[in-house]
């Protein structure tokens, strides 16, 4: 027969494990969750940036351009683009992409940002 208190010891450490990994913000699942949502944000508005930049620069912007760009695969591409035309930031004809008008709206939001972000960190991180 198992000793009582070994079975309060386990049960709340499985217990304490349980909430480790679940606990709502701050568990091991929420994290990944998060770490996802934020990885997948992060390559859609870097593959914008790059669409805009190969539009400015009258470039033809194809899959294997933005594979190379963001350093990922391009099976990995052609599902970043297939969600981009999801959202209707992006139209492709043939293998040329373009950005929809609602993309190149996204694009210049999310290069303000950057840069904003830029200015603020060099003035405030400056040791003038």
């Amino acid at each position: 027969m198992i000793d009582p208190l070994y079975a309060l010891l386990i049960g709340s450490t499985i217990i304490a494990l349980i909430a480790f990994v679940f606990w709502p913000r701050i568990g091991i699942s929420d994290k990944l969750k998060r770490w996802t949502q934020d990885t997948e944000r992060i390559q859609i508005e870097d593959a914008l940036k790059h669409l805009y930049d190969c539009e400015y620069r009258s470039i033809s912007c194809t899959i294997n351009s933005i594979a190379g760009n963001l350093s990922i695969n391009s099976d990995r591409a052609t599902k970043l683009v297939s969600r981009l035309e999801t959202l209707g930031l992006l139209s492709t004809q043939g293998e040329v992409l373009q950005l929809t008008t609602q993309g190149r709206s996204y694009a210049l939001r999310v290069i303000r940002v950057h840069r904003l972000w830029e200015r603020y960190l060099a003035d405030e991180t400056s040791t003038t």
